[in-house]
């Protein structure tokens, strides 16, 4: 049976990807009552840029001349670190 939860992307033939949804964090970040700043101090970061870029609320600067642009998934290991900051249990995110 394909692996299935609202922050994890899944390939049309049901296979994990292991990238997960932006939308999903940042709404759990709005309902938490925290602060970004306490997010990244939970998660590892040493503020909160990652934290809000990986979310959603701040597009993800380019170098190459491009303009920026908001992030349409996050890694594994990103949604872990937003997991453990955001107190979210670790089977439902799926990581």
């Amino acid at each position: 049976m394909p692996m299935s939860t609202p922050a994890l992307i899944v390939a049309p033939d049901g296979r994990p990807t292991w990238r997960y949804r932006p939308d999903y964090f940042r709404a759990a970040f709005e309902q938490s009552g925290l602060d970004l700043q306490t997010v990244a101090r939970r998660g590892g970061w040493s503020d909160g840029t990652p934290v809000a870029r990986a979310i959603g609320l701040r597009p993800d600067t380019r170098k190459n001349g491009r303009p920026p642009s908001v992030r349409r998934s996050v890694s594994y290991r990103t949604a872990v670190r937003l997991a453990q900051a955001l107190g979210l249990d670790y089977y439902e995110v799926g990581v």
